[in-house]
């Protein structure tokens, strides 16, 4: 749904796993998916178990709709919630993270695992956010970052059972940078987005 990166994020090197966790298992609010050193910088990414969690990303959901091509329709906090609240009440098919870096949150990710909705018994996993702050995505750190969400993104689904997987760019921000960096990872384009505005 949204852009991950401005800087190429280096693939040598990098592992598949985040970790060391069962993907397939829950983790709490209070665990730590992965916690090392990158450029002096500690990062924690943390999986959204409650209604805390969903509010603390709050901010950077703001920040994201903001940057996107919907920047100009109003932000609302309640829909927000509202939209993620599916985290806390279907845990066993969806998986939200926050990654953190000194206490502020930089990076967020929302996935789903379910059936194509006109048939059954093939589940595909997509997603619904992942976005790292403007702050860092110009650096390497920010790459590193965005590496490691879609790693863990396709990790988990993977873990889950997933027949396949399915990123939707519908963001706006840096289309052509996300195109290369998603086709770096294995992914491949299928189809596109197509929009007519009728108001300004």
């Amino acid at each position: 749904m949204s852009p991950l990166v401005d800087k190429e994020a280096s693939m040598n090197g990098t592992t598949t796993t985040l970790g060391h966790v069962d993907l397939s298992t829950a983790a709490t609010s209070s665990e730590t998916l992965e916690a090392d050193g990158l450029l002096t910088s500690k990062l924690r990414i943390v999986r959204i178990t409650t209604r805390e969690g969903i509010l603390r990303a709050i901010e950077i959901g703001r920040e994201f709709h903001a940057e996107s091509r919907y920047g100009y329709i109003p932000f609302s906090e309640a829909k927000f919630v509202r939209a993620y609240e599916r985290l806390l009440t279907r845990p066993d098919t969806t998986l939200g993270v926050i990654v953190e870096r000194k206490g502020e949150i930089v990076g967020v990710m929302g996935a789903e695992i379910g059936d194509y909705f006109l048939g059954t018994g093939c589940p595909i996993a997509t997603n619904y956010f992942i976005y790292v702050s403007g702050k860092l995505r110009r650096t390497v750190l920010g790459g590193r970052i965005a590496l490691k969400l879609m790693r863990l993104f396709i990790d988990w689904a993977k873990a889950n059972g997933a027949h396949e997987l399915n990123v939707h760019v519908t963001s706006g921000i840096h289309p052509a940078q996300t195109d290369k960096f998603m086709k770096r990872l294995g992914l491949q384009p299928y189809g596109g987005n197509y929009v007519i505005k009728f108001q300004s």
